[in-house]
């Protein structure tokens, strides 16, 4: 494919003020593709470190946005999580806060497969 044949370091992206939280949406080990979304109650949960809970609390429900849009998800903690890093599994629908409306439309650099599975949001508390 013309890419070089050992691993080249690349230095990571980092966020910026307005979205500073790098999120990944990595499957669920419960549901692969989004098959079980009907199974589900519910919205979105986002996985937040400990360091990133000050203005939040477990259960919570919140807004979370990037450059593409905004859905609304729950609170949950991940002590395993560093500052500036949260996750969404990918298994719910657009009405429970589906976070591919978060993603860049974006192909993966090698083999040319969709590549939605991180981007950078912010994250504020929610009036509803």
């Amino acid at each position: 494919d013309g890419f070089e044949p050992m691993p080249i370091f690349m230095k990571a992206t980092k966020g910026s003020d307005e979205y500073p939280i790098r999120l990944v949406t990595p499957h669920c080990k419960d549901s692969l593709f989004n098959q079980h979304v009907g199974d589900i109650d519910g919205i979105s949960s986002i996985y937040l470190s400990v360091k990133n809970i000050e203005n939040f609390q477990e259960g919570e429900i919140v807004i979370v946005s990037s450059q593409n849009g905004s859905i609304l998800s729950q609170v949950k903690i991940d002590s395993n999580l560093k500052k500036d890093e949260a996750y969404i599994f990918m298994q719910w629908s657009k009405k429970q806060g589906n976070p591919n409306f978060l993603t860049n439309s974006l192909s993966s650099d090698i083999g040319g497969q969709v590549a939605y599975y991180d981007t950078f949001v912010n994250i504020r508390k929610s009036i509803v």
